[in-house]
């Protein structure tokens, strides 16, 4: 009997230290064992933020009616013009959209102050849909006050007809 009890004894040891060893050891799963974290802060110098660049204003640009017309197709030029308006004006709060219709000398004074507004006006429609505020458009007609080309010639007359975007 003194041989079962001392067997059972030593298991029961085995078993205890075997068990301990490989949970608090291998497994790193004690209670008691407190672990210091270490936290590493590496120095790197600060990133430089990107350099972005302010949008530049964009350029005029000239629209052509034909004879006795108010209407214009939107081409590729019109509608990424538009675009670069729209950026520019979003980042400028104090910059406003220009548009100024114009006419050749043909017919009065009266009929050419109004075919110029109604240019300008369509135009601004236009700009409106593409999501500028219309608060932001500035329209007016110079009529045949400002001509460009000489209105003595169709070619000449056809270079006043026009419609000028600008943005100050």
């Amino acid at each position: 009997m003194k041989t079962l009890t001392t067997g059972l004894i030593l298991f029961i040891l085995w078993s205890a230290g075997s068990t301990y060893y490989y949970v608090c050891k291998i497994k790193n799963l004690c209670c008691d064992q407190t672990e210091e974290k270490t936290i590493v802060v590496k120095n790197e110098p600060p990133k430089e933020a990107p350099v972005v660049q302010p949008l530049a204003v964009p350029d005029s640009l000239i629209l052509h009616f034909d004879y006795n017309d108010t209407t214009f197709i939107p081409e590729k030029e019109l509608k990424a013009y538009a675009k670069r308006a729209k950026e520019y004006l979003e980042e400028h709060p104090d910059q406003k959209l220009y548009i100024t219709g114009n006419t050749d000398a043909t017919g009065s004074e009266a009929f050419n102050l109004r075919l110029g507004l109604e240019r300008a006006v369509n135009a601004e429609e236009y700009f409106t849909d593409m999501g500028i505020d219309k608060d932001r458009i500035v329209i007016k007609s110079n009529s045949k006050d400002e001509p460009v080309a000489s209105n003595k010639t169709s070619e000449g007359r056809a270079e006043n007809r026009r419609v000028r975007i600008y943005i100050q």
